[in-house]
Parts: C-alpha cells; sequence; structure tokens
C-alpha cells in the first residue's frame, strides 16, 4: 500500500513540473525604469517591439494578449492608478486602451506580490500583428497628481494566443 500511494506522489510531482515548465516563453518582454523623483502624466514609457524576435516569422498575422505590469512601493498615496496604454505602428495607432490597476486594498495593503516593492501584472489588449510592420508600445500615467510617487518600473509583453482549430 505504501509503494502504491509513492508512486501517487511521484506521478503528482512528475505532472505538475510538466505543467510549470510547459507554458509559452512570450513573444515580446520589457520592462522600463521610472524616474526615482517622481513619474510625469508627459514622461511616456516607450518599448519598441523588435521584429524577427521569434513567433512572427512564417506568419502573416498573429493574436497576442498586450499584458501590462508596475512594479511600485508604499510611498505610491492612491489605492489605484490608470495608465494609457497605445500599440503604433510608423503613425497610426493600432489599439488603445485604459488599464485600471487597484494596487491597494480599502486597509492601504498592497495587492501586488512582492515585500518592499510589489509586482502586479494585468491584460489590457488583444491585437493581432502583422510580420513585416515594426510596432512600439507607449505607456503614460492618467493621474491628476503630477508627478505621482512610489512607481518603480513599467513592463509590458505580448503572448501569442493560440486558436483552439490553428496549425500553430
Amino acid at each position: 500500500m505504501k509503494l502504491f500511494s509513492c508512486h501517487y506522489k511521484m506521478l503528482w510531482v512528475v505532472l505538475g513540473m510538466m505543467f510549470c515548465s510547459c507554458q509559452d516563453r512570450p513573444f515580446f518582454s520589457d520592462y522600463a525604469h521610472v524616474d526615482r523623483t517622481g513619474w510625469y502624466s508627459e514622461d511616456t514609457v516607450v518599448m519598441v517591439v523588435q521584429q524577427g524576435d521569434t513567433t512572427l516569422r512564417n506568419v502573416a498575422k498573429r493574436t497576442f494578449d498586450v499584458q501590462v505590469g508596475i512594479r511600485y512601493t508604499d510611498e505610491y498615496e492612491y489605492n489605484d492608478i490608470s495608465l494609457l496604454v497605445e500599440l503604433v505602428s510608423g503613425q497610426r495607432v493600432v489599439a488603445r486602451d485604459t488599464v485600471l490597476f487597484q494596487l491597494f486594498d480599502e486597509q492601504g495593503r498592497a495587492l501586488g506580490r512582492g515585500l518592499e516593492r510589489y509586482d502586479k501584472m494585468q491584460p489590457s489588449l488583444r491585437v493581432a500583428l502583422k510580420a513585416d510592420k515594426p510596432y512600439v508600445v507607449r505607456m503614460t500615467h492618467l493621474m491628476r497628481l503630477n508627478p505621482v510617487q512610489g512607481i518603480t518600473d513599467i513592463s509590458c509583453s505580448l503572448n501569442s494566443v493560440l486558436h483552439p482549430f490553428s496549425t500553430e
């Protein structure tokens, strides 16, 4: 009986490792530091999506989820922050969304992960990108307070959306 239960434990360990290790890496992932003295709404965070990285090769068009992340400290004075996220190709805005991050609860406890600096990721947009075009992600805060204190980093990742009937 003990041998049988040991095999079940090993099976769960192997299955757990498979599920944790089989996650796809994002097509694009980057982060930018925000000035420690404060983030002004005019200070737009810009990230260039590099073509030819990986997944757009051999595909004319592919759908991605854009996920925005924020790293913050207890110095941030409010419970939430609004960000404007834009995906731009050339002079044309391909997609735009306002993302509201709830950073602290009503009691002032941080909702992100971490000890002194907290991380929080949130989905923002779903976009279809063409392989032959360069893209830029632009992000800025929409808060009335200027500058905002306590925001240390902003990140962005593009994750490929696998459709159930796709041949990928």
